[in-house]
């Protein structure tokens, strides 16, 4: 049976060296309508950001397929991110780390649910 998660996605002002700009995810939809509706219901609620973050951060629906492939990181194969535009490709830098992490969050925005 297909199910979806919430993707979220934070925004944050400041250089990121800590990850805070990784993709997390929520919950366990049967549909697409469920899990939307739930991101309404979170989004009438008052957001209070944290230390160097720009705002409400970005939710969307994603398959959990996709969920798991960016929390498995990427099926735990780094050569499934495109190391050619890489600042170094030690993949353990902070340069790598955010490359991967924008990476992820691109993935996340190509593939939400319509």
């Amino acid at each position: 049976m297909k199910t979806y998660k919430i993707a979220t996605l934070p925004h944050y002002y400041q250089p990121e060296i800590q990850g805070r700009d990784r993709v997390s995810f929520d919950g366990d939809y049967d549909t697409v309508a469920a899990a939307r509706a739930e991101i309404s219901a979170q989004e009438v609620l008052i957001y209070y950001t944290n230390n160097g973050e720009s705002g409400r951060p970005t939710l969307l629906v994603v398959d959990s397929v996709v969920a798991d492939y960016i929390e498995s990181g990427r099926n735990e194969d780094a050569s499934n991110y495109d190391w050619d535009n890489a600042g170094c490709g030690c993949g353990g830098c902070n340069a790598c780390c955010a490359m991967m992490i924008a990476q992820d969050r691109d993935y996340i925005r190509k593939h939400a649910e319509q």
